[in-house]
Parts: structure tokens; C-alpha cells; sequence
């Protein structure tokens, strides 16, 4: 509520406020500002996908481009785990008419198991071996257990295919943060973003715990002897269909295909309900040109069929457009028959008629015939207790079960010493790389923009103060106030508070030392902090979905900030007319873009103070949990760098103030 006020009553001020020019107004705050200023940067992305697409006018053009893709995808998602035993348990075996389900367990990494459902055709109708087929969850809470899910399983094994539903990481029986009585923290969305937080640290991505899953799900059927190695497919519904794309992608023995309600495009998605969970947004993938049509054009001239549903979420008409971008593909192999689009006119879901499409598609392609594959109206699966595979309905009640979390604090663990070092032996050298590879300018090319402060000041007695907006690019502005000594005796300071330029005490005292003072919202804070967005709340702030349209792009929050800050700095010097080096304080979570700033800077910025800053970006990795901290989170920060080491590296000019953890 103080915030909200606070934000109003300056939006007044300077509503109110002559400015400079009479012809002029101060910029309007927008709570949407920064869903604005990327998209336009996605929109120009797709314009650039939309012409390399139609220079790719030759099979062998789009060879290169499908492996270009794949080397690109995988570094961004931090590569694969290697493959290790899968150590599998076939639990137990149920009858039902026409098919069977075994309960299977397997570990796609040492001790972090997978559970699942196969279902089986009845022998006597099917003789083995079959084609084989494995069906990812989309985000229900049970899973596998999910009826639709089994249903379109057991479809298939009436149909004679195999098709083995399994839980991804926070769902079902794999909830990856658990008490001693199986309860769970999070769930679906939630637990996919929590595990993303540690994950864009160490360079990595929520969607590679899944990949590896689905990958190794097929390594299982190719495993046993009643599976035809080499008829292999996948299909999937909503974030299985996010899997369903990414396995096709990647994985070369899945011959047929069906993902559904996931594929769009991804700037029809951000234009209407804006990005979404952890594994469905890959770092950078719009700047090195991937979009969703991609992930079929990457398998191209392999079959595969959209399924969509007509008033789903996910925007139908970017469905049929990478539809007919892929289409287009598929004519250049002279295989159009290879790729279709099946719509029903319903809501976001993989309904029955979405099922039996997947099947009787799987059927084409892996039986080599045409099927009905009408769904038993008494089709009968399992509940959720008779689906479970573990004794006590929760894999980390298994002995030494290893979580999602464990594996990113044990990566984290073996890249420590390492990065240590190399700052300690070269700390100047990895403050000019930390620089170049956040892709901000040299100082000397920070361009001052025109800036509006108000014309009448007001005078406190020893200081004046009054409104002021930065815009240190085209569409973004920063509010803040100026306060400027009677008698200048002081360091130019700059204050950054993530509520908000709110510390007008603190900046009221240090005018009064003989300070000039700016105290200035960064992005996305203050007058411009998003208004609109609640996915992910309240773990995740407000600013989730901003924060994922810039990761698309290849961008960090961090780095963007920490610009702010630094054109703060020398807009503040050249106002005052001072080359002294601007001293710095930064409250609670504007303490990392600001430390970021000074390393990014050294010889510009005088003391630093951070009040109530993020202790580390390991602790955020080792609690596993953490409160809105992702928009302090930089892609691969934990590759080579961590907080401590840019304080330790910038010396005595850095004061920390009470710092805090990932969940303060």
C-alpha cells in the first residue's frame, strides 16, 4: 500500500511539474513498460526467423540448419547428462481387458528414478515384438496416473503398440521436495520454475531434466526384447507436448510424432498470454533463431502431426502458422504427406479425439497401417493409488534418491574451486570478461540521452530536490529525484532501491552532508514495476513472464539493471560537472544489478554500498527454494562466477550491509 501511494503521488508530481521546455511532458509510467520494450525486440526477432526461413530453399540447407539448431539448443540447455545404468525394476504386472500395465522404475540419472506406466497389447491378439511409444505428462498434478494420459496409452496397446506414460520431475511420484510423510512443497509449474532458478545459474534448464527423462524412457524400450528398437515414437499433451517437441527434435529414433496444444509461435505466445513455464522458454533461442516451427523443421522429412485445440491458450493461428512454415519444409523433401494438423473445437486439453488421432497417426507410421482406433466407451485404467510404482507414492522416500536439487547443488559444488581460482589469479581479467560477455558498452560509449527534470525545485533549506526521468534507451524510462546541495562538498551519489527511489531519507541526510544525490527506479521497479503478471506468484514476483521474453532473447534483467545504474552514474556526473567517482548504495534486491554495475565499471564508482544484498548466487542453488530472485538470476553466472568473487575482486570500495539469503 506505501509503495502503491509512493508511486501515485510521484506520477502526480510530475504530471503536475513544469518541465524544461513548455512544449514538453514528462514521460508517462507505464506498469507494462518492459513487456512492451521486448516485445518489439521478439516481434523484430521474428521478422528476422521469418526471412532466414525463406532463404532455406533446399533440402541441404535445411540439413545444416536442423544440426545448427541442435548444437544450439543443447548448449543452451547445458548439454545432456551422460547415460548411466537405468538399473530398471518392473514393479508389478495388472491385467485389463484387451491389455496390460506393468509399473516400471528406472533411474535416468544414479538414484534418480523415474516411475511409470506400460501398457502392454494382449499377446494373443499382438504377438511381440511391437512398436514402442512413450507418451511425457503435461502439467496434472497425478501425472501418469492422469486418465486422459492413460487412456491414450492404453488406446495404443489396443491398437498393438506399447506406450509407456511416465511422471516428469514434479509431478506424480516425482515431487522433488518432500517431507518425511511424502508431502509436497511444489508442484507442476511451480516446482518446474523453482528447480529453473538454480538451473539458469549453472547454465542449464528445468527442460534438461526432462529431456534426459524421455531420452532414456526410449534407451528403456530399446532395452527389451518385446519392442521394436527401431519403431519408436512419442506423443504428448500440453507441457508433454513441450517434451513431445523437444524429443522429436533431439532424438533421431523417434520415427513418429504427435506433440499437442503446445506449439505456436513463440511471439503469438508472448503477445497473448506471455511466456510461460521454465522448460518452455530456451535461453537465447529467439536470437540464434529458433522458434517453434523449428522443433519439427529439425526432424523434417520424419512424420509428424500437430494436434491443436481451436480455442486453447496457446494461439491457434500460430499453431496453423508453423503448421504451414513446416508444411513448406516438408514439400522441399517431396514428403508433404509426412506432416498434418488435427484441430478439435474445445479448450486447451488432449481430448479424446486428439488421443485417437496421436494413435491412429502412431499406427500409420509404426504399424504401416491405416486404423480406426475408436476409444472403447468402458475404457477402464487405473486410479491414482493403483498407478503408484513406489511403496510409499514418492520416489525421494526411496533410500539415497537424489532430487533435481541435489544434481544442480552437486554441479555447482564441482565448478566452485575452479572459478575461485581463476578470480584469484586474475580478478582483472575476469572483471573485462565479466563486461564483454554481458554485452554492455564501455563507458566512454554510455550516449546520454535527453532527459526531463522538473523546472521548479524544491528548496528544503539546504538542498533543493525535485522530479527527474532518465531514459538511457528509447522506451524506457526511470523516474527518481535529483536533490542538489546548496553548498556542493561531496561525491556525487546514486541510490537504487528495487521498491522504488523511495530512500528520499537517506538521500534528504547525504544532501545535507554535501552530497548530490539521485535516487532512481530501475526498470521494471517503481513507477515501471509490471502491474499485471501473477504466474509464478509469489515465489517468483511479479515479473516472471517479463523476465523470460528478455531470457528468450538472450538477455538478463542483471545486466539490463546494471546499465541503469551506470547511466545513472554518468548522467549524474555530467549534470553536477564532476570526474569524480560516483559513490553507490543499493537496497535489498537492486544490490546485485548494483554490484554488477561497479564490476562492470570498477574505476567509475567510489564506495558501494549494498544494503541487504544477496549473499550469493550458491546459496540460492544450495537451498534449492528461494523467493523472488529470479530476476537477479544471469544464465551460466555459476559456470565461472559468483557474487562473493565480484566483491573480493572490487576490494575495500565495497561495503555489505546485513547480507541475506535466497529466501529473505
Amino acid at each position: 500500500m506505501i509503495c502503491s501511494r509512493r508511486i501515485l503521488l510521484l506520477a502526480l508530481l510530475l504530471l503536475a511539474c513544469a518541465p524544461v521546455h513548455a512544449d514538453e511532458n514528462p514521460p508517462a509510467f507505464d506498469g507494462q513498460m518492459m513487456s512492451k520494450y521486448l516485445l518489439t525486440q521478439i516481434r523484430a526477432q521474428r521478422e528476422a526467423w521469418r526471412e532466414d526461413y525463406k532463404q532455406r530453399t533446399t533440402p541441404e540447407a535445411i540439413r545444416a540448419h536442423q544440426q545448427q539448431m541442435k548444437r544450439q539448443f543443447l548448449a543452451a540447455i547445458g548439454g545432456l547428462p551422460e547415460r548411466t545404468p537405468l538399473n530398471p525394476q518392473i514393479v508389478e504386472t495388472i491385467e485389463r481387458p484387451g491389455f496390460r500395465i506393468q509399473k516400471i522404475l528406472f533411474e535416468s540419472q544414479p538414484n534418480h528414478h523415474v516411475t511409470a506406466l506400460l501398457f502392454l497389447p494382449d499377446e494373443q491378439q499382438f504377438p511381440p515384438p511391437y512398436p514402442g511409444i512413450i507418451v511425457p505428462c503435461g502439467h496434472s498434478t497425478e501425472g501418469k496416473a492422469n486418465e486422459g494420459y492413460q487412456k491414450g496409452a492404453a488406446l495404443a496397446a489396443l491398437n498393438g503398440m506399447a506406450a509407456m506414460v511416465f511422471d516428469p520431475i514434479g509431478q506424480g511420484e516425482r515431487m522433488q521436495m518432500v517431507d518425511d510423510d511424502g508431502k509436497h512443497k511444489f508442484v507442476g509449474v511451480h516446482e518446474h520454475l523453482m528447480v529453473g532458478v538454480g538451473s539458469i545459474l549453472l547454465g542449464e534448464n528445468t527442460a534438461r531434466f526432462e529431456i534426459a527423462d524421455g531420452i532414456r524412457a526410449l534407451d528403456y524400450l530399446q532395452s527389451r526384447d518385446d519392442i521394436m528398437a527401431d519403431k519408436l515414437g512419442c506423443m504428448g499433451n500440453s507441457g508433454g507436448g513441450t517434451q513431445t517437441a523437444y524429443l522429436m527434435a533431439l532424438d533421431d529414433r523417434i520415427h513418429a510424432a504427435a506433440p499437442s496444444c503446445y506449439l505456436t509461435h513463440l511471439t503469438k505466445l508472448i503477445e497473448t498470454i506471455g511466456a510461460q513455464d521454465a522448460e518452455q522458454n530456451i535461453f537465447g533461442q529467439l536470437a540464434f533463431g529458433m522458434d517453434h516451427p523449428d522443433y519439427i523443421i529439425m526432424r523434417a522429412p520424419r512424420p509428424t502431426l500437430i494436434c491443436a485445440a481451436k480455442q486453447d491458450f496457446f494461439d491457434i493461428e500460430g499453431t496453423r502458422e508453423t503448421y504451414q512454415d513446416a508444411k513448406g519444409v516438408y514439400e522441399l523433401f517431396d514428403k508433404p504427406e509426412q506432416v498434418d494438423i488435427v484441430e478439435v473445437d474445445a479448450k486447451h486439453g488432449w481430448h479424446q479425439p486428439l488421443r485417437e488421432a496421436s494413435v491412429r497417426w502412431m499406427a500409420k507410421w509404426l504399424l504401416e497401417k491405416e486404423i480406426e482406433a475408436a476409444e472403447p466407451a468402458d475404457l477402464r485404467v487405473l486410479s491414482e493409488q493403483e498407478a503408484r510404482v513406489t511403496a510409499r507414492g514418492q520416489v525421494l522416500l526411496l533410500p539415497d534418491e537424489v532430487s533435481a536439487y541435489e544434481l544442480n547443488r552437486r554441479t555447482n559444488a564441482a565448478q566452485q574451486a575452479g572459478r575461485d581460482m581463476a578470480w584469484r589469479d586474475d580478478a582483472a581479467g575476469q572483471l573485462a570478461k565479466l563486461r564483454a560477455s554481458h554485452n554492455v558498452p564501455a563507458w566512454k560509449d554510455i550516449q546520454l540521452r535527453p532527459t526531463w527534470i522538473d523546472q521548479q525545485a524544491r528548496d528544503t533549506g539546504g538542498f533543493t530536490e525535485r522530479p527527474v526521468v532518465l531514459s538511457p534507451e528509447e522506451g524506457i524510462h526511470l523516474a527518481g529525484w535529483l536533490l542538489m546541495p546548496e553548498f556542493r562538498s561531496r561525491r556525487p551519489v546514486v541510490i537504487v532501491d528495487y521498491a522504488g527511489s523511495s530512500s528520499k531519507g537517506r538521500a534528504a541526510d547525504l544532501a545535507d552532508q554535501g552530497h548530490p544525490v539521485l535516487s532512481i527506479d530501475l526498470r521494471g521497479t517503481g513507477a515501471t514495476q509490471q502491474t499485471k503478471q501473477t504466474y509464478g506468484a509469489p515465489h517468483f514476483g511479479r515479473d516472471v513472464q517479463d523476465f523470460y521474453a528478455a531470457y528468450l532473447l538472450g538477455r538478463s534483467y542483471v545486466a539490463m539493471r546494471a546499465y541503469d545504474v551506470a547511466y545513472a552514474a554518468k548522467w549524474l556526473r555530467q549534470h553536477v560537472g564532476s570526474d569524480e567517482a560516483v559513490e553507490l548504495i543499493a537496497i535489498d534486491r537492486a544490490g546485485t544489478p548494483a554490484l554488477h554495475a561497479a564490476a562492470f565499471y570498477p574505476e567509475q564508482f567510489g564506495r558501494v554500498q549494498l544494503i541487504r544484498p544477496l549473499k550469493s548466487y550458491s546459496a540460492i542453488v544450495d537451498s534449492g527454494e528461494s523467493l523472488d530472485r529470479i530476476m537477479e538470476s544471469v544464465h551460466g553466472a555459476l559456470t565461472w562466477y559468483d557474487l562473493p568473487n565480484l566483491v573480493e575482486a572490487l576490494g575495500e570500495k565495497v561495503e555489505l550491509d546485513s547480507p541475506v539469503g535466497p529466501l529473505d
